[in-house]
């Protein structure tokens, strides 16, 4: 299992009450289980500018102690604009906070979150129902990772887990789409794991606009996704998440509704070979 670890939310709609608690080998972290069924009020530490239209905000938590918030798993985050779900990301380094990606799209919570300043309070709930992730980043030879836009928040959790994890041999290939470099989120970080796993990490853009960063110019294809996947191995995986359409385009279309809903499976994906138990949809 993996470690205590600080996260983002992207969010769904029923709240479980059974929690992953999960410690890193060697990490003196105290976990803080937010109480089930009930909502958390967190304070806004800061928020950061990732891209144009997406901020990083840390949120302190009730107690000093890490989130027990299993990876990829999402949260609920109530502001007075209503509930959302929101898929916290990975951060090992900051107990006491929990982190979230979030793209504004001017209307709803998303709009009443990036109007926060530090000191304003949200509520939070969960973690919600979904595709249990844990405990799987030593299981595969190779997981691939397809994402779009602020779509890289569950993806971004896994790929810091699965590297930090001390017992973890699994190669990582992340194939992620924008319109333009400016896009593309946590970039620098992005840059600096394929540099620190050279023999692991892997990254593919695909930038509508021209630029030397992208590899692809133009929208993810399924073209595309056949060259970069291949052919399919009996340990691999993939996390695919993004906009509705591009979901559909890379893996048949996923039903409204908590995470472990999948929706039809199809798209490149299944035109490859790969198997309805190989993908995941968030």
């Amino acid at each position: 299992m993996i470690g205590s670890k600080t996260i983002i939310t992207v969010g769904t709609i029923s709240i479980i009450g059974g929690y992953l608690i999960s410690k890193r080998c060697g990490s003196s972290n105290v976990a803080f289980n937010f109480p089930p069924y009930r909502m958390t009020p967190v304070e806004l530490d800061e928020a950061t500018k990732l891209t144009p239209d997406v901020k990083h905000y840390r949120f302190k938590l009730p107690s000093s102690d890490s989130p027990t918030v299993p990876i990829t798993a999402p949260m609920l985050i109530k502001t007075s604009a209503g509930i959302r779900p929101f898929t916290p990301f990975y951060n090992d380094s900051d107990p006491g906070y929990i982190h979230f990606a979030i793209k504004n799209y001017n209307r709803g919570v998303s709009k009443s979150v990036s109007e926060l300043l530090p000191g304003d309070k949200v509520k939070i709930a969960g973690p919600l129902p979904h595709v249990q992730m844990d405990g799987t980043t030593s299981k595969y030879d190779q997981v691939y990772l397809i994402g779009a836009g602020s779509g890289l928040t569950p993806l971004w959790s896994y790929l810091n887990a699965t590297l930090n994890d001390p017992f973890s041999q699994t190669k990582l290939k992340l194939i992620y789409a924008n319109k333009t470099k400016d896009d593309i989120v946590f970039k620098n970080e992005i840059d600096k794991l394929k540099t620190q796993y050279p023999d692991r990490f892997e990254v593919v853009h695909v930038l509508e606009q021209s630029d030397e960063v992208a590899k692809y110019t133009g929208r993810l294809t399924s073209d595309i996704l056949k060259k970069e996947v291949g052919i399919p191995g009996e340990k691999n995986k993939v996390l695919v998440c993004g906009p509705p359409k591009f979901i559909e385009i890379v893996a048949g279309s996923k039903r409204r509704g908590p995470p472990f809903i999948q929706g039809t499976f199809g798209g490149a994906l299944k035109e490859i070979g790969f198997l309805q138990s190989q993908v995941v949809k968030y």
